[in-house]
């Protein structure tokens, strides 16, 4: 979706909603808030540890969406006081709570096995508990009603990865995080069973963030470099490329809206089909 893209639709009206991993601005949770405000959400709380990129993300919603209201907290996604008060924060400000989407992530270090416990267990506190927060925060709030919120219910999506579907996708620390967080969004749809609150998981393959363009993952994968680790994953791919944040966005705004009101527990590749094979070289088959 272009950011002057204005044209509106009702599908996330009058709910509220809260995304973590909002400051990249090339991110799934920026592209993923614009989505949210061009699906008239009601209110949306952009959050992140560093938050020097918010105020332009909410500035920008604010001129397009005027139907939005924007609010910017420090959150994070792994500390419990953070989590719960960006909750509490929606629920003093709107007595409600609808959406809660747990994007924010760290990429950890390296490929293999040679990383710290220092390093593993930060990859598992931001990637894996940041998104446990999120279900049992975001939950409770959900349970919250008020006059405009008559039941409980909402929509909890976490994001995941296809590391946490196949290997070679990521790093141990990584891979086992975002497989953790898929069995979140499964257990958490049970837990909660009865409560209309349903939770789920997307899981990218390689997609053009700022990590991956120029952040820590720039070196390592060097987009549209002829030879380079991109390149040869974007070969591997039946689409021949790479994704942007806006389309996983989508497939998030999906899930945070009544169209997905009987999707529940599930972990949604949005790889380009990457994830539905054994990877081959199409030379060696023919």
């Amino acid at each position: 979706m272009s950011q002057t893209d204005t044209l509106t639709t009702s599908r996330l009206a009058g709910k509220v909603c809260i995304i973590t991993g909002c400051n990249s601005a090339i991110g799934i949770g920026a592209a993923s808030a614009l989505y949210f405000a061009k699906s008239s959400a009601a209110a949306i709380y952009i959050t992140d540890v560093n938050t020097s990129n918010l105020p332009a993300l909410a500035s920008l919603i604010t001129k397009n969406y005027k139907q939005t209201k924007v609010h910017i907290q420090k959150v994070d996604s792994g500390n419990p006081k953070d989590v719960a008060s960006v909750v509490d924060a929606a629920l003093a400000e709107y007595g409600r709570l609808d959406v809660f989407f747990a994007n924010a992530g760290v990429p950890g270090q390296g490929y293999g096995f040679d990383v710290t416990e220092q390093d593993f267990m930060e990859v598992m506190r931001v990637n894996a508990y940041g998104p446990f927060l999120g279900i049992k925060e975001g939950s409770r709030g959900m349970l919250v009603t008020s006059a405009s919120k008559p039941k409980s219910g909402g929509s909890i999506i976490m994001t995941a990865s296809i590391a946490g579907l196949k290997a070679h996708a990521g790093g141990p620390p990584y891979s086992a995080a975002k497989a953790g967080v898929i069995s979140l969004a499964q257990t958490g749809a049970h837990t909660l069973a009865g409560t209309n609150i349903r939770c789920n998981a997307v899981c990218p393959g390689l997609i053009a963030t700022e990590m991956i363009k120029t952040g820590v993952g720039a070196e390592i994968f060097q987009l549209g470099v002829p030879g380079s680790l991109a390149s040869k994953l974007n070969d591997l791919n039946p689409l021949k490329r790479h994704a942007e944040p806006s389309e996983v966005a989508a497939v998030v705004t999906f899930l945070a809206s009544e169209e997905a009101g009987f999707v529940n527990g599930q972990a949604i590749p949005v790889c380009g089909g990457a994830s539905s094979s054994v990877p081959f070289v199409e030379t060696a088959l023919l």
